[in-house]
């Protein structure tokens, strides 16, 4: 589980993330189907970003098209196969 700030709104939501292969996929629960997903072969920057969401544990994924704000309970759940880092 991480926290995602929504395109929108730039509201805060919870959201299940689960990764397959090169792509991140999120939805509200584990049995939901995902609503959506970043696609990790294009990012081009993963790096912190506690600042910008003010929370322990923030990171920014930026690809070509969109830029993501996340943000985790733990450390040990940032670790994400982007191909660029």
């Amino acid at each position: 589980w991480m926290t995602k700030r929504s395109r929108w709104l730039h509201d805060w939501r919870r959201r299940y993330f689960l990764v397959k292969g090169d792509k991140l996929f999120y939805a509200e629960n584990e049995v939901a189907p995902p609503h959506g997903m970043i696609d990790l072969s294009h990012c081009m920057t993963v790096k912190s970003a506690e600042i910008k969401t003010r929370q322990a544990n923030g990171i920014e994924v930026a690809t070509p098209t969109e830029t993501y704000l996340l943000f985790a309970d733990s450390a040990e759940v940032l670790h994400l196969p982007c191909a660029s880092s």
